[in-house]
């Protein structure tokens, strides 16, 4: 009997929806109810092992999966060996390598690119929440204001979901009060936090951006470090304008810049809020903050406020 598939690579950050797509490509496949091993390289598997059961047919099945979950941790010696029966895979092994981690600069992953087929995309919250509401009522605004409050995480969603449909087993409804009462409010990640820092300072609004320096602070990252990152976001920022501007779709801009695709999508979200010329008048102060600190013009734990202050 003769197949033909596909090796996969998940990069999301993010269990549920991992374990949504491994399904998916699992039943696309053909491989449901098939024999499925783990094996997980944080655990100091011995790689040996894993090529040994790629290459070996299942005595329950003619056909197996076989996932290799944080592949970050590949060791060097392995990498070859990896790619090599990437090269010539076996027809009925269904192979799924797992990462969230996985830096698009390094070598294992231009390899890997060349050889599996890269799945990327993030589960859309709304359909997510609209599906698992089941006899619950929830109006859009409300799922929106759920999402605004939480976060767009699809596993911090399931469970504050969960939370939320117990809390209200009598009468099925959900309001933002229920969610103002039960569910806990996220913390900013570090781009999201960085672009909001952006967009207060581009606004002028002194009070909300020292808020948010204050958070970055609390984030344990210091001056220098937080100069370098808004200096990061604030190109990353011109660089998708420019590049949407020519045309250019997300996963076409994050393949061009070598940068993972959400961050790609946030940069996307501020497209429109900003001109060319304000970003680079920013990024220009940036600089001269960061001139003026390693040449002892301005002590670093002020640099920042004082910039913000003197906007």
């Amino acid at each position: 009997m003769t197949m033909t598939t596909c090796n996969y690579l998940i990069e999301i950050d993010d269990s549920i929806t991992t374990k949504i797509k491994i399904n998916e490509i699992i039943e696309d496949n053909d491989f449901i109810n098939e024999q499925i091993s783990i094996y997980d390289l944080d655990n100091d598997i011995d790689f040996g092992n894993i090529l040994e059961d790629l290459n070996t047919y299942s005595l329950l099945s003619e056909k197996k999966v076989i996932i290799i979950k944080t592949i970050e941790k590949i060791k060097d010696d392995d990498k070859d060996r990896l790619y090599k029966y990437l090269d010539n895979p076996k027809d009925d092994v269904l192979l799924i390598i797992q990462t969230n981690k996985l830096d698009h600069k390094l070598k294992i992953y231009k390899e890997l690119k060349n050889r599996v087929t890269i799945i990327n995309e993030e589960l859309n919250p709304i359909t997510y929440i609209k599906n698992e509401l089941e006899n619950y009522n929830m109006d859009n605004n409300t799922i929106n204001y759920l999402i605004e409050y939480i976060g767009s995480n699809i596993t911090m969603i399931h469970n504050e979901l969960e939370k939320l449909k117990n809390y209200k087993a009598d009468d099925k409804t959900i309001t933002k009060n229920d969610i103002d009462q039960l569910a806990t409010k996220k913390a900013l990640d570090k781009d999201k936090l960085l672009f909001s820092f952006i967009d207060a300072i581009i606004n002028k609004n002194k009070k909300i951006a020292i808020s948010y320096l204050e958070e970055l602070k609390d984030s344990q990252i210091d001056n220098l470090s937080i100069i370098a990152l808004l200096d990061s976001q604030l190109r990353i920022l011109l660089q998708t304008k420019l590049l949407k501007q020519e045309g250019l779709t997300k996963d076409k801009i994050a393949e061009y810049l070598k940068i993972h695709p959400y961050r790609i999508q946030k940069a996307l979200e501020y497209n429109n809020k900003y001109s060319k010329n304000e970003i680079i008048y920013l990024i220009k102060d940036i600089a001269d903050i960061d001139y003026n600190i390693k040449n002892g013009k301005i002590e670093q734990n002020l640099a920042i406020d004082m910039f913000i202050l003197n906007l």
